[in-house]
């Protein structure tokens, strides 16, 4: 057993640290750290020697060295914990050479020492910070699924909000203001790139805690959300190419050429709450819908509501439904529904359940809903059938409980994460025009874990300097 003994005002400070080691000791075939604030870890031996830093390349971030060529009975002779003023704690493990697990064990630890001397062990040094971020107690594990993820680099992204209307009775919508480039005076181009930057890593920080965010000060071109889709994340493209835009005839309520209508978005009808690319093998992981124009007529047909973004999170559906009707839950989680779509030159289809859960946290890690494009029920038993439309009821009643409605303006954007949070809209008469964008569900969240490593990397070298 190895324990840290710093002194004084140092000891005081560490202490109340969640990185400081106390102390840390081998027990049975892993390391059992204990920290300054009580917690403790257990790593495996193979899994440290797997994550020793010297297997990865240090450009690529890859493995170099396969996995069949550590031991299975790989085994520690040496522990020491270095350092503690600075940069913090370092565990260095050395590791035996020519012995296993069971040999250390059986030897006693002045004969694994021995056995040490005999050859050069291969040595690990990891930052204690590192193992902290990275423990895989139970308890680690659930908070790190309450943020959704985590950043080692970075440190831990904000905790996922779950919402629903109530939340922002008294509190105003996640929202940030945008600077654009694309206008901007040479001469302050860097201020005005700083101030966008900084605008994009909120606004993907929102985005991460609430499954949307409203962007102010967004011009109503093309060009502008293409700037924005692109500081976000990647464009997608897709069956509606890489920009659309719902301001042309069909939108404006020229019916005569309804039979072109690629999708019911184009209308003015109402649209119930769903997922975009229900039926697409993998749906796009984060949409973005740029208000043009919004519709200022207010006939008896849609009332007051009368061009409103209807948004609902599939997370607080999901704990709704669970709690309320567990068999409804299970049916959503593991029956695979068809969903279509089929107009012009394009014929996609998939199928899949309404939640998708995440096997270590239990929550989903995808939803994936749309009403009108629900494929023919052909491919489900006569059972399945019974239980969707015995469960169904259920479901809608927990997305309306969770449902929230506000009006877009001309000038805001909203970005939402297609697999979490449901959209919609309530008709409307007039011109309502929208300029929008898919983008892929992994360059948004690596550029959130970029941007957060680079803000603590700056604010760290602020703090040293």
């Amino acid at each position: 057993r190895v324990a840290a003994r710093p002194a004084g005002r140092e000891r005081f400070t560490h202490m109340r640290s969640r990185h400081f080691i106390e102390s840390v000791r081998v027990l049975g075939d892993a390391v059992r750290i204990r920290w300054a604030d009580k917690h403790v870890s257990t790593f495996h031996h193979l899994w440290l020697r797997d994550h020793c830093p010297s297997r990865y390349h240090p450009s690529s971030g890859q493995r170099m060295l396969p996995l069949s060529s550590i031991p299975i009975g790989v085994a520690p002779s040496r522990l020491a914990i270095l350092g503690g003023t600075g940069t913090g704690q370092t565990l260095e493990i050395a590791w035996l050479t020519g012995g296993t697990q069971a040999a250390f064990v059986a030897a006693g630890a002045q004969s694994a020492a021995a056995l040490s001397k005999s050859s050069p062990a291969h040595v690990s040094s990891f930052e204690a910070a590192w193992l902290r971020e990275h423990c895989y107690s139970e308890s680690a594990r659930r908070l790190r699924a309450a943020s959704g993820d985590v950043a080692a680099e970075g440190g831990a992204l904000p905790r996922v909000r779950v919402w629903g209307p109530e939340a922002f009775a008294a509190s105003p919508l996640p929202r940030v203001a945008w600077l654009s480039i694309l206008d901007a005076d040479p001469g302050a181009m860097a201020e005005a790139e700083a101030a966008r930057e900084s605008a994009a890593l909120h606004a993907l920080e929102l985005l991460h805690a609430y499954g949307f965010v409203l962007v102010d000060g967004v011009a109503g071109s093309v060009e502008a959300t293409r700037e924005l889709a692109q500081c976000v994340g990647l464009i997608l493209p897709s069956i509606y190419g890489d920009i659309w835009d719902t301001g042309g005839e069909l939108q404006l309520g020229y019916k005569t050429d309804a039979e072109q209508m690629v999708d019911t978005a184009y209308s003015n009808a109402s649209l119930p709450l769903h997922t975009d690319g229900s039926y697409m093998i993998h749906p796009p992981g984060l949409q973005l819908f740029n208000c043009v124009a919004q519709s200022d007529v207010l006939g008896d047909q849609f009332g007051p509501e009368a061009g409103c973004t209807r948004l609902a999170d599939g997370l607080a559906a999901a704990a709704a439904l669970r709690e309320a009707s567990p068999a409804a839950f299970d049916f959503f989680c593991g029956t695979p529904l068809p969903f279509v779509h089929r107009a012009g030159d394009a014929y996609v289809r998939s199928r899949a359940p309404v939640f998708r859960l995440d096997r270590a946290t239990g929550w989903p890690a995808e939803v994936r809903y749309n009403e009108t494009d629900r494929d023919i029920f052909d491919s489900l038993s006569a059972a399945e059938v019974e239980g969707f439309y015995k469960h169904a009821r259920a479901l809608q009643a927990a997305l309306s409980a969770s449902e929230l409605r506000f009006k877009l303006a001309p000038g805001v954007a909203l970005l939402l994460d297609n697999h979490r949070v449901l959209h919609g809209r309530v008709g409307f008469e007039g011109r309502r025009n929208l300029i929008g964008c898919y983008l892929t569900a992994d360059d948004w969240r690596s550029n959130l874990r970029v941007r957060r490593a680079g803000r603590r990397a700056a604010e760290s070298a602020g703090t040293a300097g």
